[in-house]
């Protein structure tokens, strides 16, 4: 079988190094397949399923010399759901889903027709039979609307899992229908997966018709507007939205307006969704004086309208000239466990403390796309590191980023105050990002009152907890610019809701030489405390009785770490183990995986981090093997020479983040022998 193979080679630690191979690319693209354009009178491959089929010479361009597939629906008058259910028989055309995106039809309604219950005239979508005969769940279920009594283009993404296909049925249903169904089908194609795909590009008014302002939102409206136009497509044109904030803001109040496009299909199937924003010069500025508030992209996702963020940008002045946006699509999918994306949602959003909206801010979007980046993955090879949990900041224009593990809702039996004896908290990290290079970068324990949280819904699992809670004990070590580490104790009590620091009382300080070992911080009694380093060292102190009482109720805890400045982007630390003993539900937690929670149905750790931040480490890792992304199609390989014979090689474990892909590699599974290669390959279709 040829393939498109890009290699890594392993070698010993005592010789380690890589050699990079490349073969020539024997991939091609699958091509479109085309099942029926009505051209002639060619029903052979389709079934009525209780309708009747016939052609006619109605053809969805106007061609005089092309037709249609007329759909004639007799109803029975039976009560409960009815539907017309043609099915076209795929024969040799057959495929597997994997390898392409969508099934496209032009599709028109009979005005004729019975009105729908449900809809206008009820609702379409297309049901895949398997190889097995199985009929499988319907997609792309669409309202038939009276536009539909014209011409429409329609096109349905596939849906994960992938499999192979024998039939498909182009279903219209409803569950209260009156009468007879009439309608008609042209240009049935199967589409293979595009590099890029335009969502919209808004060249005219029917499509800005898709995008839907919110009502549960702040007040806006949307429209079709000649111009401006970003470019890229004829005739010109954009979506203007306009988000009229004008409810006078309050202090803390979060303002939001809400934009959404139904868009069906696998986001993992594209590495990017980009598209061009411009700011109208005449919107209102924030009441900072200087933006224009926080424009977001979301995907909703998996079926239950999940929001994933794909990313934003503080609007300014600036804006006010064309602006492109690109985020990551695929990557963000598969580490948030995406499915399918059920919409394409465009929030203006802001208003914390006093930066509130004070009027209306208007936005012009064009060229929504998706697109993938077209070369095939190349592998790196690197060390492994000890298991664990590792912790990565992750977000580069944050220079406040939190990351951290949260003790589960279930129980929060933690504090010390009360539990009758001594109480001790730690943490042992088995990597931690260089003192000098990473000036501030912390690892802490929030060790928060849960019964005073303002919003206890929202704060308990925000990473800035520490900034909102009203009682909190921060116990943590920073790295100092001068080298070394800095491990303090650290509370607030009574804090007002508008937030504050939690170094404004700042117990004790105790200095360490590495940030490498257990930390721990032990309450010998309510009141009395002691700080301890990895090399024994410690500091004892005392806390007052009022500071203690704050603590007596339920208690939740946050492990992580703290970037404290943009220049510690990417800088990480490794958890290896945390402990908790003498309190009611005391554990001892070693990350024995697989993953952060073992049983994901009655996961122990919830997060308050971005989740690519989070990733666990398994024990006995050699090395890693990473990707970039997208590598659809493409599947691991693994021989003893650059030449094979090469075999299948299925990792144990993978780690999924926004671009890229990593494969630990554990000792017992390299070659044999003094070398070994490790590739992707992508069998030509």
């Amino acid at each position: 079988m040829k393939s498109k193979p890009e290699m890594q080679k392993w070698l010993p630690p005592l010789i380690a190094g890589l050699a990079l191979a490349s073969l020539p690319s024997l991939c091609s693209a699958a091509g479109p397949i085309i099942l029926n354009t009505f051209d002639s009178n060619d029903l052979a491959n389709w079934q009525a399923n209780g309708s009747r089929i016939e052609w006619t010479n109605k053809d969805a361009a106007g061609s005089a010399s092309s037709g249609s597939m007329m759909v004639y629906y007799t109803n029975s008058g039976a009560a409960g759901w009815q539907s017309a259910q043609p099915q076209r028989d795929l024969g040799p055309q057959a495929f597997n889903t994997s390898n392409y995106w969508s099934v496209s039809f032009d599709f028109k309604i009979d005005p004729a027709s019975s009105p729908g219950a449900d809809a206008p005239f009820g609702h379409v979508q297309v049901l895949p039979i398997d190889s097995g005969g199985n009929w499988l769940s319907g997609i792309g279920w669409t309202a038939i609307t009276e536009e539909y009594t014209n011409w429409q283009h329609v096109e349905i993404g596939f849906q994960p899992p992938y499999t192979d296909l024998k039939a498909l049925v182009v279903q219209v249903g409803d569950s209260g229908f009156t009468g007879d169904v009439i309608f008609y089908i042209d240009n049935l194609i199967i589409n293979p997966i595009p590099s890029t795909l335009f969502v919209d590009q808004f060249t005219n008014a029917s499509e800005a018709d898709g995008w839907v302002y919110e009502t549960w939102s702040q007040p806006g409206s949307d429209a079709w507007v000649s111009t401006p136009d970003a470019g890229g497509a004829t005739p010109a044109g954009s979506l203007k939205l306009n988000c009229t904030f004008t409810d006078p803001p309050t202090p803390n109040t979060y303002q939001q307006v809400v934009f959404q496009k139904t868009f069906a299909g696998d986001p993992s199937r594209f590495t990017y969704l980009d598209l061009d924003v411009k700011l109208d010069p005449s919107s209102f500025v924030m009441q900072n004086g200087s933006t224009y508030g926080y424009f977001e992209v979301i995907a909703a996702i998996n079926g239950d309208w999940h929001w994933l963020s794909l990313g934003g940008v503080n609007l300014a002045a600036s804006d006010t000239n064309w602006t492109h946006l690109s985020y990551p699509l695929a990557g963000q999918a598969l580490a948030n466990g995406a499915t399918n994306m059920q919409a394409i949602i465009l929030k203006l959003g802001g208003g914390w403390a006093q930066d509130g909206f004070t009027n209306s801010v208007i936005l012009y979007v064009d060229n929504v796309k998706l697109w993938t980046l077209q070369v095939p993955p190349t592998l790196t090879l690197r060390h492994a590191g000890p298991g664990g949990l590792q912790i990565t900041s992750t977000a580069p224009t944050d220079d406040w980023q939190r990351q951290s593990i949260v003790t589960p809702a279930s129980t929060r039996d933690y504090s010390w105050v009360n539990a009758g004896g001594p109480v001790t908290y730690s943490f042992t990290l088995t990597n931690f990002s260089d003192p000098i290079a990473h000036p501030g970068f912390e690892a802490h324990i929030y060790l928060v009152n849960y019964d005073t949280l303002y919003n206890q819904g929202f704060d308990e699992t925000y990473p800035a907890v520490d900034w909102n809670a009203k009682d909190i004990v921060d116990v943590k070590f920073q790295n100092n610019a001068s080298g070394g580490v800095d491990f303090s104790f650290n509370f607030k009590t009574n804090s007002p809701p508008t937030g504050a620091n939690v170094d404004n009382n700042n117990i004790a300080v105790i200095h360490a030489d590495s940030p490498l070992g257990r930390w721990a911080v032990t309450f010998e009694n309510p009141t009395s405390v002691t700080l301890t380093t990895p090399s024994g060292a410690s500091t004892n102190f005392v806390i007052g009785q009022e500071v203690a009482n704050a603590f007596s109720g339920q208690m939740t805890l946050h492990f992580g770490t703290f970037k404290n400045h943009i220049i510690n982007n990417g800088a990480e630390a490794t958890f290896s183990r945390i402990q908790v003993t003498g309190v009611v539900e005391p554990f001892d937690e070693t990350f024995p995986g697989p993953g952060l929670n073992s049983d994901p149905a009655n996961p122990f750790w919830r997060l308050a981090a971005d989740p690519a931040g989070i990733v666990w480490l398994p024990q006995g890792t050699a090395w890693w093997v990473d990707w970039g992304l997208p590598d659809t199609g493409y599947s691991m390989q693994m021989g003893p020479t650059v030449t094979g014979p090469w075999s299948a090689f299925t990792p144990s474990y993978t780690v999924t983040g926004a671009t890229s892909k990593s494969a630990a590699i554990p000792t017992a599974g390299l070659p044999a022998g003094s070398a070994g290669f490790f590739r992707m390959a992508n069998p030509n279709p």
